[in-house]
């Protein structure tokens, strides 16, 4: 009788522990299973958890690191402007008991962007702009002449700038299926070509003094020229003058090998340098 009254004791004893075994011993243990985030336009969104004081809400790039970490009582976080590109990116919200967490979950998604037009400047036959992030490249017009997509910021231009006018460029930040292509970056300015340099010297003896002339420049006579005058690796002048010829008697007298220089001077921008190099007998004058 007994044995039959210990075994019925310990069948019961066994449905309570099934019975007890079924319950969770934390309520929250069991809203973890069905706690979730999702996105709603560029908003990571979720249910409060149970017991939860706070969330941490973290942001990584697809193959990348963590981008940005932050702590909400909320049960919102407008993740996407934290975001600066197009790509794929996961977030994942934990939910603090204080320090304990009671829960965390995470979602992927795919973030979608029309990309920054550049801020093209131009400075001494360069064209540069603002680094976009996302952008794949850089694509440059001149004019409406389409020139090339340039990986960097910046592209030389001199060979293109050279006379003197209007001109105006465009700068497009190209994206990729995130990274939608931005309008172009506009930028008109003006150009002042410098001067073109003198040619065809000669030296004349005028009147018992030597005079060295030289054609002036086919874009016109410019504000004034810089010369110099140089014998044996010395200079034995250097001056400006505003007409196109020079007396250099004193300077030559002794005779030698000499080399002039001179550039056209207009606007504070110098030509290209003409030289030209004559022989005067000794005792030349």
């Amino acid at each position: 009788m007994k044995a039959k009254f210990r075994f019925a004791a310990i069948c019961a004893l066994l449905l309570v522990l099934t019975a007890c075994a079924a319950i969770p011993l934390f309520p929250s243990a069991a809203f973890a299973e069905s706690f979730s985030v999702a996105i709603e336009d560029g908003t990571a969104v979720w249910a409060a958890a149970n017991g939860a004081t706070s969330y941490t809400v973290a942001i990584t790039e697809e193959n990348g690191g963590e981008l940005f970490r932050t702590s909400t009582t909320e049960t919102f976080f407008p993740v996407a402007e934290y975001i600066q590109k197009g790509g794929k990116y996961t977030v994942t919200v934990t939910a603090y008991a204080d320090t304990e967490t009671v829960a965390s979950a995470s979602t992927t998604f795919t973030h979608t962007i029309r990309l920054t037009p550049p801020s093209p400047t131009f400075s001494d036959g360069v064209l540069s702009w603002a680094n976009v992030p996302g952008a794949t490249g850089y694509s440059v017009t001149v004019n409406g002449v389409p020139l090339d997509i340039f990986t960097e910021t910046h592209a030389e231009l001199g060979g293109l700038i050279v006379a003197t006018g209007e001109y105006s460029v465009s700068v497009t930040a190209e994206g990729d299926e995130f990274n939608l292509t931005s309008e172009p970056a506009l930028l008109t300015f003006s150009h002042s070509a410098p001067p073109l340099p003198p040619y065809g010297a000669t030296v004349a003896e005028t009147d018992g003094r030597t005079i060295v002339t030289w054609t002036i420049p086919s874009d016109g006579a410019p504000e004034y020229y810089v010369y110099s005058v140089i014998s044996e690796d010395k200079t034995l002048v250097s001056d400006t003058c505003t007409s196109n010829a020079v007396d250099i008697t004193e300077i030559v007298k002794e005779g030698g090998s000499f080399v002039l220089t001179i550039r056209s001077v207009s606007a504070g921008k110098e030509s290209a340098p003409f030289t030209y190099a004559f022989e005067i007998a000794g005792g030349g004058d």
